[in-house]
């Protein structure tokens, strides 16, 4: 399958995916808004980003949360993880509110470590909305 992305300006890009995920380059190093299904992977490979600063979740919902899994390789100790801070209680009980029936559409979905642990490791900056941010 032919990888699907478009370049906006010089140094971002839109991975086309279950969403569009946004990834904003500078060389070999890369700040992804939202992660999609994780095909982003092969997208990041065929601009050369071995490693993401900064993962950017625009929500809390799967479609652009479940690949987070797919990208370990490209991920660090120092890697930044942003969430809306309205929506922080959802990321930092991930396995609770997956767990929940209601807050699901299958009962097939499975919460995914790495995941979990990135929201529960301090890594987490909750946006406020107003140019500040809250770990």
């Amino acid at each position: 399958m032919p990888l699907q992305y478009f370049q906006l300006t010089e140094h971002l890009f839109v991975h086309c995916d279950c969403i569009n995920v946004g990834i904003l380059c500078d060389g070999e190093r890369a700040l992804l808004i939202d992660c999609g299904n994780g095909d982003v992977k092969e997208t990041l490979n065929a601009l050369g980003i071995t490693t993401l600063d900064t993962v950017l979740f625009t929500h809390h919902h799967r479609d652009g949360t479940s690949g987070f899994r797919h990208l370990r390789t490209r991920l660090s100790p120092e890697t930044r993880v942003g969430v809306p801070a309205g929506e922080r209680p959802w990321f930092d009980s991930v396995e609770t509110f997956w767990n929940e029936p209601k807050n699901r559409s299958d009962s097939a979905f499975r919460v995914f470590p790495l995941l979990l642990h990135a929201f529960t490791s301090g890594r987490v900056m909750a946006n406020r909305g107003n140019g500040t941010s809250s770990r």
